[in-house]
């Protein structure tokens, strides 16, 4: 018995007795920043963050005098801006040099992979292939004669490769993009059309000399292609389409949010012209006595409005274009992930009355939020209404309250380009 009480003693003697662990120094800064605990002699002590752009650089944009402001007292339904086709020029930013004039006889090759080709074509010309990639597809291509440079375009073409050749050096070197240059000297609502329909063809990276009014950029053989696609679309087509926005959040002034259903007590039925539903929220085409100023108007009785971007895009007929939200934000919110595409059809019928189809899609780098393929006529406008805010919230919470709901005003225009050199021959 005597044995068993000293065993316990000695337990609970080891179990009051176990030494403190000194807290780290990390884990004290962890508490320090935690408890906010300061004294005379402290200094702040901020937690690292991962490397990434400053926020205000990367908001920095020379778009936002050209794009970023919607002047609705003075727009305009139709407009008309001057075009040359002759002066819309795509050609490659780094062809390089020259390469050496040799004549080449019967060359063939079965099946070789692309810098294989290569090799066997210059074997005898001192020019180095240099190739980064591991894997080039492989060619066919039956016994040709010619100028060595012709050859080289047609492997270029066959494998849908680029290829650089420094005569200092007498490297070719293989690539599968190339860097493109795009002039288009014409106004700005021409320059901002090339730059959405690019941007919509997932054309990134795109630089803008707004002076000289040339595009650089870098793309394969498919942005090649949807590139001269545009070009070719800008000279068969005389019709830009141009969509302005005004994107808002709505804080409801009650829980039950706004009522949209009061539109039809507010406006009469010449105005409230259509309603089609998305996946999620709703599409309102309207007349024009609905306005920036009377959905203001509207709004103001039901709920706080907020202004979060605005703006103008635009793209030729029948070619998907996109408005990035950020790109016009002054502030760093949750929509400024938000993107509108937008596809217009505009036709004009027997009737001559201008019909404007349009497909919207609402989305954000997690996909897609919403879609309306709306019909419509020219004149007519745009409010998308029902979509919570909490679609751009990340994580389980937010301070914004669960009614908050986004509302896009769309109203879309007309730009007829004109071909000068039509003009000119008819005088």
């Amino acid at each position: 018995m005597i044995r068993f009480l000293s065993f316990i003693l000695v337990g609970f003697t080891l179990m009051g007795c176990t030494p403190e662990v000194e807290p780290s120094q990390k884990q004290v800064i962890l508490d320090i920043q935690r408890k906010t605990i300061t004294t005379e002699n402290s200094v702040p002590i901020y937690p690292k963050l991962p490397p990434k752009t400053a926020d205000k650089a990367k908001r920095f944009n020379l778009e936002l005098p050209y794009r970023c402001s919607v002047d609705w007292d003075t727009q305009r339904i139709v407009k008309t801006e001057p075009f040359d086709r002759d002066k819309l020029e795509y050609t490659r930013a780094d062809k390089g040099d020259a390469l050496p004039k040799f004549l080449v006889k019967d060359f063939s090759v079965k099946k070789m992979e692309t810098h294989h080709a290569l090799m066997k074509l210059l074997q005898n010309t001192g020019i180095d292939v240099y190739a980064p990639d591991p894997m080039y597809p492989k060619i066919n291509l039956p016994d040709t004669s010619g100028k060595m440079d012709q050859i080289l375009d047609i492997i270029a073409e066959l494998s849908g490769l680029y290829y650089h050749y420094d005569a200092r050096t007498k490297r070719l070197t293989l690539s599968r993009e190339a860097k493109w240059r795009l002039a288009v000297p014409f106004s700005e609502d021409v320059i901002i059309a090339v730059l959405d329909a690019l941007r919509g063809s997932n054309v990134k990276g795109i630089v803008v000399d707004w002076e000289d009014k040339v595009l650089y950029f870098k793309g394969d053989k498919l942005v090649e292609k949807s590139t001269k696609q545009l070009i070719n679309q800008l000279s068969d087509e005389n019709t830009l389409i141009a969509f302005d926005l005004n994107i808002y959040r709505l804080y409801p002034k009650n829980d039950e949010g706004v009522n949209w259903m009061d539109l039809l007590k507010s406006f009469d039925q010449q105005t409230i012209k259509a309603s089609v539903p998305g996946i999620m929220g709703r599409l309102v085409v309207t007349g024009p006595n609905l306005n920036t100023d009377t959905f203001a108007s509207f709004i103001r009785e039901r709920a706080n409005m907020v202004l979060i971007s605005q703006g103008t895009f635009v793209l030729p007929n029948r070619w998907q274009g996109r408005f990035d939200v950020g790109r016009c934000s002054l502030d760093d919110r949750l929509e400024t992930d938000l993107n509108v595409l937008a596809e217009p059809s505009y036709s004009v019928d027997d009737f001559a009355k201008d019909h404007l189809d349009t497909q919207f899609v609402l989305r954000t780098k997690e996909g897609d939020i919403t879609s309306f393929d709306v019909p419509a006529r020219l004149g007519e406008n745009y409010l998308i209404i029902g979509v919570p805010t909490h679609s751009f919230v990340e994580g389980y919470s937010s301070l914004i309250p669960d009614n908050a709901e986004l509302a896009i005003f769309v109203s879309p225009r007309i730009i007829n380009i004109v071909d000068m050199r039509v003009v000119e021959e008819e005088k």
